[in-house]
């Protein structure tokens, strides 16, 4: 019994090592693995294979139980290929190896090239209706920054504090699991009336697993604002323990900004509600107040594992 206990203890510390190293890594090089190992292009794939399931599958002149079990089964063809892949990527790949793996993960999920164009246009006032590779159109260049902002910080918590947690408790076959239902959930969101039989099921399992990691990324970015000026940490407090639930609320809070209106989600635009006290004509500095947030959480995140490693 106590060899188990300390084969398990082992497992969870090379995990620790592999994520905080493939972290720094993402942080470090990030840039250049992003251009030479892109993974990009595999999302982008999945998203035109998930769209095509939606228009055959998914039609208003199927009734509501057809079109839960379908969207059932179009989940499984995300899930299962995903968790086997990690399975068998977990058992066949050296520590260095897996550890690459995880580093690919993480550039894609930071995404840094992208919001220091970002930066540097809404610093120069040279931001453009249209995002930058996206195929959206906004209105203003305020929801430009409004949807940015909320995009970056669901990437951090899916991509790096979601994908971190369940790589450490179950490798790469949970991690590669949780990410699948993180892309389905979104691809098929029930913000719109035809995927709410279609999309239920993968957005439930989803928001189970999430429930933590959110809190967890919470929880970092709080902690961090106390570092970053102009950061409203103690109007946020009250927005943590549902973070996962309202974390439109907790962000606008946090960083003193207005967030909502219309939102491109899955290919269409979604108009959500909107929370914050704050400015919703967002500036450069708000920008730059999120970039500085950002930046001091995945710091102390891998300051974190730095620790563990040591101790």
């Amino acid at each position: 019994m106590e060899q188990a206990g300390t084969s398990v203890v082992a497992l969870f510390a090379a995990r620790m090592e592999v994520a905080t190293l493939a972290l720094w890594a993402a942080l470090l090089i990030g840039y250049f693995i992003g251009q030479f190992l892109p993974v990009f292009l595999l999302v982008e794939q999945a998203g035109k294979l998930a769209a095509y399931f939606g228009r055959k599958l998914n039609r208003h002149s199927r009734d509501v139980a057809t079109r839960a079990w379908r969207g059932v089964v179009v989940l499984s063809f995300f899930l299962v290929p995903a968790m086997l892949v990690g399975l068998l990527l977990g058992r066949a790949l050296p520590h260095w190896a897996e550890g690459l793996v995880v580093a690919m993960l993480f550039t894609s999920a930071l995404r840094s090239h992208r919001i220091r164009a970002l930066w540097q246009q809404a610093r120069a006032k040279q931001l453009t209706l249209q995002a930058k590779g996206r195929k959206h159109l906004f209105k203003d260049t305020h929801g430009v920054l409004r949807f940015e902002i909320l995009d970056h910080a669901n990437h951090f918590a899916i991509g790096i504090l979601g994908a971190w947690l369940w790589y450490l408790l179950g490798g790469l076959s949970l991690m590669f699991g949780y990410l699948a239902l993180a892309f389905a959930s979104t691809a098929y969101a029930t913000e719109h009336e035809e995927n709410r039989a279609f999309g239920g099921v993968a957005r439930s399992l989803f928001a189970m697993l999430d429930a933590g990691p959110r809190l967890l990324a919470a929880g970092l970015l709080l902690v961090a604002s106390l570092f970053v000026p102009g950061c409203k940490a103690m109007a946020a407090v009250k927005y943590w323990p549902q973070a996962g639930v309202k974390w439109h609320a907790f962000l606008a809070a946090l960083l003193n900004i207005s967030l909502g209106g219309p939102m491109p989600l899955a290919r269409r635009t979604h108009h959500s509600e909107w929370v914050g006290e704050g400015s919703a004509q967002l500036t450069s500095a708000d920008l730059t107040r999120w970039v500085l947030l950002w930046m001091v959480s995945l710091l102390m995140l891998g300051l974190t594992g730095l620790g563990w490693m040591i101790l």
